[in-house]
């Protein structure tokens, strides 16, 4: 958020929890459960009312994880983490897209995994919906780009953030990247001409520990 309001960017942040104040004029909050529908469909309203209906992007960055082998998982963990992962993409980009598609332009750019491309154990869950993040977006690029609309799936490494109070015994660690590092991807996607389409972005750790 911080490195787009630094370009000059129009916001609308939908988020769990947004704060009390503003701390920009270019920038509105909206409380959103990604997990709610209806919420879903309020925020994206009041978006496209406060931004005038001219969309230029659209990011997704929701995500949660249950850690554990797949036998001890419960279906309400599978339908949250989904929800989350998954589930709450397809119901933005229904609700935004067509607004893209008015203008025959946008960017559309979802924040996965590494886990999207590679499994390990205990992560059955949460891979299965990065996988199914990141074939939404290859399957949605090539729906897309003929009306001059990008999609662009950036899938960072361990991120050094709370996230990991869903992991038991992992906390945040130097070595991480960092949040910065995954904003300046998402800036390089927003600046890219008009003839290219990053359509997939690796990060990963320069020197990450053996876990």
């Amino acid at each position: 958020v911080e490195a787009c309001l630094k370009r000059g960017l129009r916001l609308v942040v939908p988020t769990l929890n947004p704060p009390e104040q503003n701390a920009s004029s270019n920038i509105t909050w909206l409380k959103c459960d990604v997990r709610d529908s209806k919420q879903i469909e309020e925020s994206a309203s009041k978006a496209v009312e406060t931004l005038e209906g001219k969309i230029d992007f659209l990011v997704y960055n929701s995500g949660t994880g249950v850690f554990k082998p797949l036998y001890h998982i419960e279906p309400e963990e599978w339908h949250e983490v989904m929800s989350v992962n998954l589930t709450g993409a397809f119901l933005w980009l229904r609700l935004i897209i067509p607004y893209m598609l008015k203008r025959k332009a946008g960017s559309i750019i979802l924040i996965g995994s590494i886990a999207g491309k590679v499994g390990f154990a205990s992560g059955t869950l949460y891979c299965a919906s990065k996988f199914g993040l990141r074939g939404l977006a290859l399957a949605l690029r090539d729906e897309l780009r003929e009306y001059n609309i990008k999609v662009t799936y950036i899938a960072p490494g361990s991120v050094a953030t709370n996230f990991f109070r869903h992991w038991e015994g992992m906390e945040p660690q130097d070595w991480m990247l960092k949040p910065e590092d995954v904003a300046q991807a998402v800036l390089y996607v927003l600046d890219t001409g008009p003839t290219a389409l990053p359509s997939e972005i690796e990060l990963r750790p320069l020197n990450p520990s053996r876990l």
